[in-house]
């Protein structure tokens, strides 16, 4: 939100535009789901009125419709306001609307790209990334040994009470591999976004066409990332967490550096720069000031972590 709006989240539970961007978050990964509305299966659907059996899915639609609408309108007048008072600190909104007005005219039809591009942009990444360092914490408590090497990596390279910056980031490999690695071993997207095909394939003897398919322009394909990452032709023993499979023997980071988290081809995730910059910044900071570990009942007994994961897009 500070990035996007400069807009710094209110110390409560309910901040209006974090609930906003939160309510959105869900309806869409509710509605991406498989098998969420009968539509997806039976388009023909989309002609019964809302009150027949199974046919929700027109009021869902209008008020996920309404909520998204809320959702990007509500911090992008925020900042256009802050603008006209001359307030308010630059942000990623900011410079885009000053560029459109000082050097395309005011064009109103940049100006509602603008506006759509940055309205899911805490959307879009504040559930994925939280998720990826929710299950950091939980990865490192869960492997000791990892934290210890990280840490005395960061020691040796940056020194001891020394925050990393990224300017150590490449004389830090262990840490880069730990990074890669977090988003193999659990990937929070297991299925990448929805493709189309462009051309006719066929994929272990089963022919995928090009074209109308039922009353669909053309076939829907989901890349399967948690099938690919656990491939244990390419990473061995794939459900053990293990950094160093993204090492060479000199210790130096191997080619392998493609996060397929992100999707593929035109419907790669745009903001994944973005992303990893800041899942690495968080980690290495926590690193480097904190130990991770197990927690203890009121014995003194450690508690064991049940590894689990919600369902949905994000999981």
């Amino acid at each position: 939100m500070a990035t996007t709006y400069g807009y710094d989240i209110q110390p409560t539970t309910h901040d209006r535009f974090v609930s906003l961007a939160e309510e959105a978050g869900k309806r869409l990964n509710d509605s991406l789901l498989p098998g969420a509305f009968a539509v997806n299966a039976f388009p023909f659907l989309r002609h019964f009125p809302s009150w027949f059996p199974g046919c929700g899915f027109h009021r869902f639609a209008r008020e996920t419709a309404k909520i998204l609408d809320e959702m990007k309108n509500a911090p992008f007048e925020f900042v256009r306001q802050n603008m006209r008072d001359g307030v308010g600190r630059s942000c990623v909104l900011s410079e885009l609307l000053d560029h459109n007005d000082t050097q395309c005219g005011g064009s109103k039809e940049r100006e509602e790209m603008i506006e759509n591009v940055t309205g899911f942009a805490y959307t879009a990444a504040a559930e994925s990334t939280s998720a990826i360092l929710v299950l950091f914490i939980m990865t490192m408590a869960l492997n000791p040994e990892v934290v210890k090497k990280a840490q005395n990596e960061i020691d040796t390279v940056v020194g001891a009470g020394v925050l990393p910056g990224f300017e150590h980031r490449t004389a830090l490999p262990y840490c880069e591999a730990v990074l890669r690695e977090l988003f193999r071993w659990k990937p929070i997207t297991p299925l990448a976004f929805a493709h189309a095909t462009s051309d006719d394939d066929i994929y272990r003897g089963y022919f995928i066409p090009k074209g109308l398919v039922l009353l669909y322009r053309c076939t829907t394909v989901f890349p399967n990332v948690w099938a690919m990452v656990h491939d244990e032709s390419i990473y061995p023993n794939p459900d053990k967490f293990d950094p160093e499979r993204f090492l060479n023997a000199e210790g130096q980071l191997n080619a392998d550096d493609r996060i397929l988290s992100f999707g593929f081809g035109r419907r790669i995730c745009i903001g994944r720069y973005a992303a990893v910059a800041t899942v690495w910044a968080t980690m290495v900071s926590i690193l480097s000031t904190f130990n991770i570990s197990k927690a203890k009942d009121a014995n003194g007994n450690t508690i064991e972590i049940e590894v689990a994961f919600s369902h949905g897009v994000v999981r």
